[in-house]
Order: C-alpha cells, then sequence, then structure tokens
C-alpha cells in the first residue's frame, strides 16, 4: 500500500491509533484505504522527493502568517524560544505534534484489552472503542460514562 496524507483527524481501526492532519498514513488494505479516502480523512499520494525536502504544506501552516503561528506554537505549548523563521517554527510546531502523537496509548503495546475501564483515562477509552469498533461518540464529544457504555456493549454483545 502507498502512504497517504492525513487530513482529517481519524482514529485507525486496525490499530486503534488516532492521526492528525499533515501525518502520514498506510492504510492496512484497499478496503481500509477506499473507506478513509471516501470519509475524508486521508488523500492518496505523497511524493517523496517533497516529503525528503519538507515541502508538504497539506496541515496548512506554511499558509499562515509569523504571528499566526507564534499564536498556535504557544496555545499548542511549542517552545519556539530564539526562532524566528517560518521553516523553524514550522518544524518545532510539527516535531511537538509528531511526539504527542507517539505519546498516544496504543491498543497493543499497551495492553488496553486487559485495562478495568473504570481505570482507564478518555485517551485509552477512545483506542479501546476504536480498536474494538465500539458505536462510541469520538473525541470530545465523547464523555467516558458513554465510552465505557458503548465498550462494555459491544464486549458484551460479542
Amino acid at each position: 500500500m502507498k502512504v497517504h496524507t492525513v487530513i482529517a483527524e481519524m482514529v485507525d481501526r486496525h490499530t486503534g491509533n488516532r492521526h492528525f492532519p499533515g501525518e502520514r498514513f498506510t492504510p492496512a488494505d484497499e478496503g481500509q484505504r477506499d473507506h478513509l479516502v471516501k470519509a475524508g480523512c486521508i488523500r492518496e499520494g505523497v511524493d517523496p522527493a517533497a516529503q525528503a525536502r519538507d515541502q508538504i504544506n497539506n496541515d496548512g501552516l506554511f499558509d499562515k502568517k509569523p504571528a499566526e503561528l507564534k499564536a498556535l506554537a504557544k496555545a499548542e505549548k511549542v517552545d519556539i524560544k530564539g526562532l524566528n523563521e517560518t521553516s523553524a517554527i514550522v518544524a518545532a510546531i510539527r516535531e511537538a505534534r509528531a511526539s504527542r502523537s507517539a505519546e498516544r496509548p496504543d491498543y497493543e503495546r499497551d495492553s488496553l484489552k486487559d485495562l478495568a475501564l473504570g481505570d482507564a483515562s478518555k485517551d485509552q477509552l477512545l483506542v479501546i472503542a476504536a480498536y474494538e469498533q465500539a458505536d462510541a461518540p469520538e473525541g470530545d464529544a465523547a464523555t467516558e460514562a458513554d465510552l465505557i457504555k458503548a465498550i462494555e456493549a459491544k464486549r458484551s454483545a460479542a
């Protein structure tokens, strides 16, 4: 499968990992690719040469003015002290986003199947719900109680 670009926040149902706009994503199979393209979550292809030169602007950061980038960095708690060039600020924001993405819970790595739902964080519950394909609201719309209820319903139906 080819590498795709995430254009809307999504959760990979195969791994339970959350992906954000601008990240690279390789679908597990054609069915997943077709579903995510149709849902508007991913866009096909990334020019490897452009990616290597960091000329991709799928997240729109290079479209922002320096003041907007600085405000965004402050809002996302990204340290940009001493950075004045747009490309350096964009790189810092992207690096911070990638780091946060790597810190997110992983269903298999973190053995979330065995975690008591009442002890799970909201982020962990979101990953469990996505991985187990529970019918639950996503993101900020979901409360921990909603997620637990949906996961328990899915597990009891299995």
